[in-house]
């Protein structure tokens, strides 16, 4: 599956937990992916949100960070960061109408080559 060019929102989850997310959408349109599985053409549009780990943590540049994404009873485990929109996924099959699914799994990224990436506080407003 290959995406259309991403885009990423950072934001907090839960205050009183620490839990920071990453809100990632397509960055021009709202396709998020389009692709063809066998004869099933596949069209995912909207966005998803993980969770980020390490937080209160100083990566050096090159080191990685986890963006994992969980679902619940078929939604997503987290359905807006704070302050924000739901976010959601929905996927259509063969042009058909769109349905929401839930995404999970867990990607690693990596601070930029530039740069530090620290997250010291989730308090809202800092």
């Amino acid at each position: 599956m290959r995406t259309e060019t991403l885009i990423g929102k950072l934001g907090i989850v839960n205050a009183k937990t620490d839990e920071v997310g990453l809100e990632t959408k397509a960055e021009a349109t709202k396709t998020f992916a389009k692709y063809t599985c066998g004869e099933t053409f596949v069209e995912m549009r909207g966005s998803v949100i993980g969770q980020i780990t390490p937080v209160k943590t100083l990566l050096a540049a090159g080191e990685p960070f986890a963006v994992s994404y969980a679902s619940k009873a078929g939604k997503q485990a987290i359905a807006k960061l704070q302050g924000g929109h739901a976010a959601s996924l929905e996927v259509s099959l063969n042009k058909g109408k769109f349905k929401k699914v839930a995404f999970t799994g867990t990607d690693l990224m990596f601070a930029n080559k530039a740069e530090e990436v620290e997250i010291l506080e989730t308090k809202k407003g800092k």
